[in-house]
């Protein structure tokens, strides 16, 4: 994720998940949850950079929209 602010290029955190992490939750979705934010760049990369609120599904051939 880029900062919007002062330093418009600078990563201020970054998070991963597998596709298949979201696949086999309910309704193959992960909907309106906070995840935390860690900055892989930095000597402290323990400490919370930030939060993004995220909602992500995955679908497949018949599989219902969410």
């Amino acid at each position: 994720m880029l900062d919007k602010g002062y330093f418009k290029q600078s990563i201020i955190g970054q998070y991963e998940f597998d596709v298949a992490w979201v696949y086999f939750h309910p309704k193959r979705s992960f909907l309106h949850k906070w995840i935390v934010l860690s900055n892989p760049e930095s000597a402290s990369f323990n400490e919370v950079a930030g939060y993004l609120k995220l909602s992500i599904s995955v679908a497949t051939v018949g599989d219902e929209q969410i």
